[in-house]
């Protein structure tokens, strides 16, 4: 989990303005203000290389965007704003805010040790209020474990673990047609499988 900085309450718009200026990126929840810790080289390399995969995978497909580790988030409902390591946005609101983006469809967390517990807890709780969401994911490079969440029809989500290398659950019925690009499969880490896993 970031580091809490030393400060007081302060408001979202102190917040951005003071974000231009950091030396450091900061997460912003109700006030408060966390420091962000830096990458290790498997995070770093892991998040790498889903970005390039992911942005192939947009292209000819909706008009989607890509964004990677500088892009903050706003989870307007936790007032609260996060710098994902990745996440995917394809509504077409998100192309005039310049500092922030409030409608991701996918959002991706590399976990660390400091990290981890915070992403899987708080965070996830924040993000999942977000109507946009479709899809929650979790990667832990050191295991190597990807973790799905996957919002269905009804508005909860569920994954079960993959009946072989490199599949993840049937498309949702809702979502296939408003993101059919991203509720397919994802890629299991050097062979392994996800766990099962809930989005409610």
């Amino acid at each position: 989990m970031p580091n809490t900085a030393e400060t007081p309450r302060i408001s979202a718009a102190d917040y951005l303005a003071g974000e231009e200026i950091a030396p450091v990126k900061h997460e912003y929840v109700a006030g408060e203000v966390f420091a962000m810790a830096g990458a290790g080289e498997a995070h770093v390399t892991v998040a790498g290389n889903l970005f390039a995969l992911l942005r192939n995978h947009v292209r000819g497909g909706p008009p989607c965007r890509v964004y990677i580790a500088d892009m903050k988030v706003r989870v307007e409902p936790a007032d609260a704003f996060y710098y994902p390591d990745l996440f995917v946005t394809c509504d077409p609101a998100d192309g005039r805010e310049n500092l922030f983006k409030r409608h991701p469809a996918v959002v991706v967390e590399v976990l660390s040790n400091s990290t981890a517990a915070f992403d899987r807890g708080a965070k996830f709780i924040h993000y999942r209020q977000l109507d946009s969401l479709l899809e929650y994911v979790l990667i832990e490079p050191e295991r190597p474990s990807i973790d799905l969440f996957r919002r269905t029809a009804e508005g909860a989500g569920s994954c079960t673990r993959s009946p072989r290398a490199g599949s993840l659950c049937s498309p949702p019925s809702t979502s296939a047609a408003h993101w059919p690009r991203f509720t397919k499969t994802w890629p299991s880490a050097e062979g392994r499988l996800p766990r099962q896993a809930r989005f409610a």
